[in-house]
């Protein structure tokens, strides 16, 4: 069997709503990484390849000249485990990827906003500048999307949501009476366990203010905009704020350490966040810890005084 005929069969196991099933932008993403495998290895039998195959198909992605991230190559690496433990299953092939070592991702560095950041951004929402066609002059003029900009910004400040999440909200998931918004499974995978998180009176007052201006259908996406139009957003308000780095997983970020550092405990912040596991709740700890060292090192009386 050719690799592209066995890369199909993989996908069409593995679309679907069942245990182990991909999401849609997780198949989206290894198909175009698994093409680029078979025209690297011109289509062969998949029961002919060999792991010097993979490791030579893996090293020629990491050449500085190829100029990839560790990101994007894991993302490789990640696609031919999961397609291999499938092959040799489904289709006999042999386990070539065992020998494969998975890149070395160095974790993102955690830059939450501070408080000033976010006011900034605040007030992006509210005006624009524009270049006068006439005079080539700047000017300011009103954001005439000032209500949504502020509510998703408040959303995300409070809630932590991921873009995605963001983007699929529909009036169906958002409780005013209890100040819960309903976040349910995309699909199956680590992201998609329903769960239901509060938000505070400040971002139910904005979300009150945008319903009562835009009055969103109950099963359309609250803020009528995709991933790719929230990020723009983002950007834009980045701008126009004199900022980079404006984007939604940082607000994720900022969630996440002002609720440690207002006392709140892992294992909650663990629920609302939707991890699977402990292991991103723990690096924000260790960075409300490292700010109390810091703290404690500026403030002590003892190490002032004495």
């Amino acid at each position: 069997m050719k690799l592209s005929d066995a890369i199909e069969g993989f996908f069409i196991c593995k679309t679907g709503n069942r245990k182990g099933d991909f999401s849609p932008k997780t198949i989206r993403l290894y198909q175009h990484l698994l093409s680029n495998l078979t025209k690297s290895l011109a289509d062969p039998d998949v029961e002919s390849i060999t792991s010097q195959d993979l490791e030579r198909f893996m090293a020629d992605l990491a050449k500085p000249e190829r100029e990839l991230s560790a990101y994007a190559q894991d993302n490789y690496y990640k696609a031919i485990r999961s397609f291999w433990n499938w092959a040799v299953d489904s289709v006999n092939a042999q386990p070539s990827h065992k020998s494969l070592r998975q890149p070395i991702v160095i974790a993102e560095q955690v830059i939450p906003f501070t408080k000033q950041d976010v006011k900034r951004i605040l007030s992006a929402c509210e005006y624009t500048t524009r270049t006068s066609p006439v005079s080539r002059k700047p000017y300011t003029q009103s954001r005439p999307t000032e209500t949504r900009d502020k509510t998703i910004i408040y959303l995300l400040l409070d809630t932590g949501l991921r873009i995605g999440e963001l983007s699929r909200l529909t009036m169906d998931d958002v409780f005013m009476d209890h100040g819960t918004l309903r976040v349910l499974p995309y699909h199956t995978g680590k992201k998609s366990r329903p769960r239901e998180i509060p938000f505070g009176r400040a971002t139910k007052r904005w979300l009150w203010q945008f319903i009562t201006e835009y009055k969103p259908a109950n099963d359309r996406p609250v803020f009528g905009l995709t991933t790719t139009g929230l990020s723009r957003l983002f950007t834009r308000l980045g701008k126009s704020a004199g900022m980079s780095g404006v984007h939604a997983h940082r607000f994720r970020h900022t969630f996440a350490i002002e609720y440690i550092r207002n006392s709140g405990d892992i294992f909650s912040l663990q629920y609302i966040l939707g991890h699977s596991d402990l292991t991103m709740c723990r690096r924000y700890l260790a960075i409300v810890q490292a700010d109390a060292q810091n703290a404690h090192a500026k403030a002590s009386p003892v190490d002032n005084w004495l």
